[in-house]
């Protein structure tokens, strides 16, 4: 199974005539996407479980709209809320779950150990973000 995992859920229907934003909230799991029951190796059904990382929302329809994420720093392990010039850290990691969701950021729990895997990045501390929401 992949280090990586990327879930696109299909938000827009499009029929001969009509094409519409489909709303139906999605429930996922934040912790423990168990992924095993689909594994055929029976030795990387062990390391077949998710932590979500990162979702990017979609609000608006076929003509538009808005996007926005939600993130957990790895080191902190907080969750912010992405929106244009804005960052704001969120106090329950369940505001996540919307139906603005189209797109989810999952990481293994034991990746694969390899030899040649990307440096981490540190990113510095950014001025104008709110900790206090």
């Amino acid at each position: 199974s992949p280090d990586l995992l990327i879930i696109h859920l299909k938000r827009f229907s499009y029929t001969r005539n009509w094409r519409d934003r489909i709303n139906t909230l999605v429930r996922f799991p934040i912790n423990g996407l168990d992924l095993s029951p689909y594994v055929l190796s029976e030795d990387a059904k062990k390391d077949a479980i998710y932590d979500l990382y990162a979702v990017s929302n979609h609000m608006g329809g076929m003509g538009g709209g808005h996007y926005t994420a939600y993130a957990k720093n790895l080191d902190n392990t907080n969750w912010y809320h992405l929106d244009d010039s804005r960052t704001s850290k969120i106090s329950d990691p369940n505001q996540v779950i919307g139906s603005a969701a189209y797109v989810l950021y999952y990481y293994k729990r034991n990746p694969r150990k390899l030899e040649h895997r990307a440096s981490k990045i540190v990113v510095p501390d950014v001025q104008g973000v709110d900790d206090d929401e």
